[in-house]
């Protein structure tokens, strides 16, 4: 989902403490959750604290057909919504703002089922990504194209004899201006070092930093800015199935909350029931929208 940050500090904490056996019973059910909000801005001397419940609906498959979170008062704070294809492939993912305004992430497969294409949508306008492969399966380019159909930019990738990218350039097509990304690894894997350069030749700046799990997870991200200092810190954490179970967004170094645990109750199906299962078939290549050279 392509979306920009806001100046506030935002902490968000959700906690999914499940077994696995609890896993298993929510297949065609749903959860709830607490979440709990901490948001700092300039000036204010202690962040305040927002409470939500969250909503979360899976299908016979287990998976996520809706992601909601609700206000004291019982309102829809935010909400995403899913589709798959009858192949199993997330087809649609919607995410629903106040007062109508909804974006819209439309994926396009071909017979192997291989992602070829992903449309992003608002009110507004549409924007359009396509994928190019290697041999290996790795994508080595994205062609975006505006609303109108016109070539936007490119991007292109480059990978090291391991299968780890370690290269990206950006051709920005309407302005002419081609973006550097530079990626490099520690010698045990598990942590790299993004760089950007602004033009050729350009000394590196630094952009970000992921630090990984032995399963290939991010657990740590920091972002740095134009002048290499830090300006936000994600951590993550997970349970033993590899589901989310914890987020904390540190902006700017603020450090203003600290997390503690919370555990989740499973919510009985006969309170709520479940939206209907809904599929749509693959996407055929008849319903690419028409792009201008």
């Amino acid at each position: 989902m392509k979306e920009s940050f806001a100046c506030m500090v935002l902490i968000l904490l959700v906690h999914l403490k499940l077994s696995a056996q609890e896993y298993e019973t929510i297949k065609g059910g749903f959860i709830s959750c607490d979440v709990l909000h901490y948001s700092y801005t300039y000036g204010e001397k202690e962040p305040r604290k927002i409470y939500r419940v969250c909503h979360k609906e899976y299908d016979r498959e287990g998976r996520i057909i809706l992601d909601e979170e609700f206000t004291e008062d019982s309102s829809s704070a935010r909400k995403f919504t899913y589709l798959y294809d009858s192949a199993g492939n997330l087809a649609e993912e919607v995410f629903y703002r106040k007062d109508e305004d909804r974006t819209t992430d439309t994926y396009f497969y071909d017979e192997k089922g291989i992602l070829i294409r992903t449309q992003y949508c608002n009110t507004l306008r549409c924007e359009t990504d396509e994928y190019s492969y290697d041999e290996a399966g790795r994508v080595i380019e994205i062609i975006s194209y505006d609303d109108e159909g016109k070539l936007s930019n490119i991007k292109e990738f480059t990978y090291d004899d391991r299968g780890r990218k370690i290269r990206s350039t950006t051709h920005d097509k309407k302005t002419e201006f081609t973006h550097f990304y530079l990626y490099e690894y520690d010698d045990s894997d598990n942590g790299m070092t993004a760089y950007t350069q602004y033009g050729q030749p350009s000394s590196k700046l630094l952009w970000y930093t992921e630090l990984y799990d032995s399963s290939g997870r991010v657990f740590e991200h920091k972002d740095f800015n134009s002048d290499g200092k830090l300006e936000r810190t994600e951590k993550y954490k997970f349970d033993m199935q590899g589901h989310e179970i914890e987020k904390y967004s540190d902006y700017f170094g603020l450090n203003c909350a600290t997390i503690s645990e919370q555990s989740v109750p499973l919510i009985s199906e006969q309170s709520r029931p479940p939206i209907s299962e809904q599929t749509v078939p693959p996407i055929s290549e008849q319903s690419r929208p028409l792009l201008a050279p």
